[in-house]
């Protein structure tokens, strides 16, 4: 891939900045370090409710240790209604060789492209689960997605058969 390819194509760019740490990292663990649910004066069982995401991540890195931190808020909102404002924080910790140099660059990359994706499932389960805890309808928000223009991911698109 040639350098204005992967400047036209971030996605590919940060898959490629992650690769390095990726094939070193090792998972060591996730923690939810915070979670906060208010209902809002929108919630009205059976309605159907739009769902926002924002999210701050960070990381840290201490010698072979990296942290990196997500910090969600997801809000169900009917109209111009709040029905539910979800906070949640999770840490994800990865073990890496010090005896390589990274630059924040990979770092950040890394944490867009695979720390999230760690994370995601239990952001998934848990605004499902405080749905229906209060006896709103079950909301499942939407998977993450990974777009490639690689030729080989494109051969193994079950769609192409």
């Amino acid at each position: 891939m040639s350098e204005s390819e992967s400047k036209s194509n971030p996605s590919e760019r940060r898959l490629r900045l992650s690769a390095r740490l990726g094939s070193r990292a090792h998972l060591l663990g996730l923690r939810t370090t915070r979670l906060e649910a208010r209902e809002g004066s929108g919630a009205f069982g059976d309605q159907e409710y739009d769902v926002s995401i924002e999210v701050s991540p960070g990381f840290n890195v201490d010698e072979s240790l990296l942290v990196y931190s997500f910090d969600f808020t997801v809000k169900l909102t009917n109209g111009r209604r709040n029905a539910l404002k979800v906070r949640v924080a999770y840490e994800v910790a990865f073990w890496i060789p010090d005896d390589v140099n990274y630059r924040d660059e990979e770092f950040q990359a890394f944490g867009e492209a695979t720390a999230v994706r760690v994370v995601h499932p239990y952001l998934r389960r848990q605004i499902h689960e405080l749905t229906v805890d209060f006896a709103l309808p079950a909301t499942v928000i939407d998977l993450l997605r990974v777009q490639l223009s690689d030729p080989i991911a494109n051969a193994l698109d079950p769609s192409k058969d």
